[in-house]
């Protein structure tokens, strides 16, 4: 009755079996068949039943064999009510698998598609074909409008890809930015060059946004399988490399890879020379980002974020030099560096500073960091040279590179937390891993994803995922910390779902270890005052 609304007078000489959903009708019959046949077994099972009022609800039981009990004679289901869990697994798993933005497929589904694909074709034979997509000047157009009319050409650009390659088997937006990609199987000669030209042809045509006309080309690359010999990790680096030969041609074209692109794998592989001598020439630079308590503003830490000086293209990003570094497998010693001078610049920044012994830093780990035998060493030795107490470094993972190798992952994050480092994990709700495993995993912070906090003042969804996200915390015991807080309304819609503590624009830009030691001196009281 209190589960499912039932009472004795209605189910009174009822079956069970009516209640279960026509999917587990099935199920229950294995069950009793196995149970049958085994005079103490017992199962457990998840089911959806339907409740008084209509509704479905899933059940989790544990059915046991009792006929042999005189006083039960029959099977016994111990019962409880996961709706809500089954309902968060099932948003998560989705914010794992789609774009929140444009709603298509994200890499990693994209990823599953193309393996499917390469699997069916060596089953069954025909032509397979990669196309990446990215849109011109797009920086530019963000730059210059702001980032929600920016949203909105993606989305739009996402619908237009949609309607222009309706034959594609599958469409996704890679990444987070501005770069899409599409799979066609079974093409035949020119088929795929058709594809590619329908949507240059598209975006010939203006996106109108706001009242306002926005142009926006985009240069693909195309990578063929004729043979059915490419791998996956073949066909994306190769239709990846097609796109960039196009954009360094003349963008708003396409290309279509072939194994004489040397200037564009030259160029990736003057970007790995380069990131080594990076190194040994001390380019690269630490940038800081406050994180702050909610509501109250007081910066109790900092997120370390590596740039790099480059000789001739001034400040290079992040984002146009891990990708090489981690296929290149330098990201574990650049990742090395950033870990030791972070370490030994903030302990240095933060001693004059009031309240400078508790400020705590966080450092990024990449899966290959992960997997470094040599880890352990690194982070010990960062923590000794520098001085810093390890209850002040938190190392942030991503869910995705802790799935990479659960029993590795948990057996190097619990040696760190042994010896007092804090671990979080980064962008928590993208990469979905079982909720099952967030009671083993040796963590102490969850740092809701920018995308959920994007249109946390906008929509009801976002919000609902993040009062989830924030209550499966506290039952764990576990803080929070909100990425990618751009203005006043993302910060009370955040304090109104009692998140614990933010960073973001609206608080202070990541900036060098200069600037956040002023930062703290002129602010006696640590409060970070919003810029607009």
């Amino acid at each position: 009755e209190r589960v499912l609304g039932w009472d004795a007078e209605r189910t009174d000489e009822s079956s069970f079996v009516a209640a279960l959903h026509d999917s587990d009708q099935q199920r229950w019959r294995t069950i009793v068949d196995f149970l049958m046949e085994d005079s103490d077994g017992e199962m457990v099972a998840e089911w959806q039943v339907r409740h008084a009022d209509g509704s479905w609800r899933f059940l989790q039981s544990i059915v046991t064999n009792l006929i042999h009990e005189p006083s039960i004679g029959g099977l016994v289901l111990n019962s409880r009510d996961v709706t809500d869990q089954k309902t968060l697994e099932d948003q998560l798993r989705h914010q794992a698998f789609h774009d929140q933005l444009t709603g298509l497929a994200n890499r990693a589904l994209f990823a599953e598609h193309l393996d499917q694909a390469l699997r069916r074709q060596s089953r069954m034979g025909g032509g397979l074909a990669v196309l990446f997509i990215d849109l011109d000047e797009f920086k530019t157009v963000n730059d210059l409008h702001g980032h929600t009319l920016g949203d909105e050409l993606l989305k739009q650009a996402a619908e237009r890809l949609r309607t222009t390659l309706r034959t594609a088997d599958a469409i996704a937006r890679i990444g987070g930015g501005d770069e899409f990609a599409a799979i066609f199987e079974g093409v035949g000669p020119g088929l795929d060059a058709s594809a590619a030209e329908r949507v240059i042809e598209s975006f010939a045509q203006p996106f109108l946004i706001e009242s306002s006309e926005v142009f926006v080309t985009a240069s693909m690359g195309m990578a063929l399988n004729d043979s059915g010999t490419e791998s996956a990790e073949d066909l994306m680096r190769n239709a990846d490399l097609a796109m960039y030969a196009a954009k360094t041609a003349n963008k708003g074209r396409y290309e279509v890879f072939s194994t004489n692109m040397h200037s564009t794998i030259l160029d990736r592989m003057q970007m790995e020379l380069d990131l080594r001598h990076a190194l040994d020439q001390s380019e690269f630079e630490a940038y800081y980002q406050p994180i702050v308590t909610l509501p109250a503003g007081t910066i109790v830490g900092a997120e370390a974020l590596i740039r790099w000086n480059h000789p001739q293209r001034g400040l290079v990003m992040p984002g146009e030099f891990i990708g090489v570094a981690e296929s290149s497998g330098m990201i574990v010693q650049i990742g090395a560096w950033i870990l030791h001078h972070a370490c030994q610049e903030f302990e240095v920044l933060t001693r004059g500073v009031a309240g400078g012994q508790n400020l705590g830093l966080s450092v990024n780990l990449s899966t290959r960091q992960l997997s470094d035998p040599l880890l352990i060493d690194t982070v010990c030795g960062a923590l000794a040279n520098s001085g810093l107490e390890a209850r002040r470094l938190t190392l942030e993972i991503t869910e995705s590179a802790i799935m990479e190798d659960v029993p590795n992952t948990f057996r190097v994050l619990t040696e760190l937390r042994s010896f007092g480092v804090k671990i979080a994990i980064d962008d928590f709700g993208t990469g979905y891993s079982s909720l099952s495993l967030l009671s083993e995993i040796p963590v102490d912070t969850l740092k809701i994803d920018q995308s959920f906090v994007t249109s946390v003042a906008k929509r009801p969804e976002p919000g609902r995922l993040i009062r989830a996200i924030q209550s499966l915390a506290n039952d764990f015991g576990l803080r929070t910390v909100a990425e990618g807080v751009e203005d006043l309304d993302q910060l009370e819609a955040l304090e109104g779902l009692e998140c614990q503590a933010a960073q973001g624009f609206y608080f202070a830009r990541p900036q060098p270890a200069t600037q956040l030691a002023e930062l703290l001196e002129r602010d006696t009281s640590n409060s970070v005052v919003a810029t607009p």
